[in-house]
């Protein structure tokens, strides 16, 4: 661990990773709870939109009398692999029921009417909507139940997509973080390299291209100093030479 904070392309690294490590969870959460807040309103549109138009279909109908055409008409409302129950009661409390053979549910008495998904601590979703004749009277409602778990489902894929999403996107930051590190940390070993050989009073060819500012300044730096030495070697040897020469 020491080793890799000691190198760039490490701490380059570390610090995107750490940096995240407090960014991602909250656009993750934020980006989770934007999902959750809009399918569940598009569930609750739908179901809606879907009950009124069922209850404008079942407005022509005499819903006192018994009458098989309601049931089949039930029936096809039903084919929908959503809906857990349909129950129709007049206001002569005459009652029509249709329940899924998939979902087994037992109807509650009396009924509560879900204003959110989960209301009703249950997965599936309740709402009744009127149900007026051909003149506008009010005859009875029309009792609904929708399964839930479908938005769930939806949520579950979309969370495992931004879960996917931010794992390739930390990979793929964290591969150019080291990318990056290593084309940096090459000029400045040949740096180093050149100090070494500075140092130890060998000749020098600068070859250090670099495509940043900082480490093309580093090595103007060095190579003027480099031959700063050069010329201080220079005049000492011709001044031990002049030296030797008069004596």
């Amino acid at each position: 661990m020491k080793r890799v904070t000691r190198t760039l392309s490490g701490r380059l690294s570390l610090g995107i990773l750490i940096t995240h490590l407090f960014l991602l969870p909250v656009l993750y959460l934020g980006a989770l709870e934007i999902i959750r807040a809009g399918h569940h309103t598009q569930f609750v549109e739908y179901a809606r939109s879907s009950a009124y138009s069922w209850s404008r279909q079942l407005a022509g109908i005499d819903l006192d009398k018994p009458s098989s055409q309601v049931h089949e008409i039930l029936n096809q409302f039903g084919l929908s692999t959503q809906i857990v129950f349909l129950k129709v009661t007049t206001r002569k409390k005459r009652e029509h029921l249709w329940k899924s053979g998939v979902h087994h549910y037992e109807l509650r008495r009396p009924f509560k009417e879900d204003t959110t998904i989960g209301g009703n601590n249950d997965s599936v979703y309740h709402l009744s909507v009127p149900l007026e004749n051909k003149n506008g009277a009010l005859v009875g409602h029309l009792f609904v139940g929708l399964d839930e778990t479908v938005v769930q489902d939806y949520i579950n894929q979309a969370q495992n997509s931004i879960v996917g999403l931010i794992i390739g996107y930390v990979t793929v930051l964290t591969v150019l973080a080291l990318v990056l590190g290593l084309f940096t940390a090459i000029p400045l070993r040949r740096l180093r390299e050149t100090a070494r050989k500075i140092a130890a009073g060998e000749h020098v060819v600068f070859t250090v291209p670099s495509l940043t500012e900082e480490i093309a300044d580093l090595s103007q730096a060095l190579e003027s100093m480099h031959q700063q030495l050069v010329a201080q070697r220079e005049r000492a040897q011709v001044a031990s030479h002049s030296k030797s020469e008069l004596l």
